[in-house]
């Protein structure tokens, strides 16, 4: 997707960096990895949309395995994209919005939406 801006050894992305020293390569590079496999863009995209839900609903409403959500949701707890809230043996999962790439998930997908709030992908 980002292949031939990964490529660039200098440029404009590599020269501006924020307060913890990422610059918008890593940016880039990180979003890319974390939005590559379409499953976990469905899982996102789903919990965009509703907010919070177990990986019984996530999966039951994206048409994913469940075991396939839970390795995709794990992914996305390590990159600290999804948060999770535990009520004794269930797990609730949400968009982590402490993390600045999750809000530049959330501008990328508010930008994909209508009028009408659906995003199209």
């Amino acid at each position: 997707m980002f292949q031939h801006i990964l490529r660039a050894e200098k440029g404009p992305l590599n020269s501006v960096e924020d307060k913890r020293g990422l610059s918008q390569l890593d940016y880039l590079s990180n979003l890319e990895e974390v939005l590559a496999p379409a499953p976990r863009l469905k899982i996102i995209i789903f919990l965009f949309l509703k907010e919070e839900a177990n990986i019984m609903r996530i999966s039951r409403e994206t048409g994913l395995s469940y075991m396939a959500v839970s390795r995709h949701l794990n992914a996305l707890l390590n990159k600290g994209i999804v948060g999770e809230k535990r009520f004794g043996r269930i797990r609730v999962f949400y968009l982590n919005y402490k993390n600045p790439l999750t809000i530049e998930i959330k501008k990328f997908l508010l930008s994909l939406s209508g009028r009408d709030g659906k995003v199209k992908v």
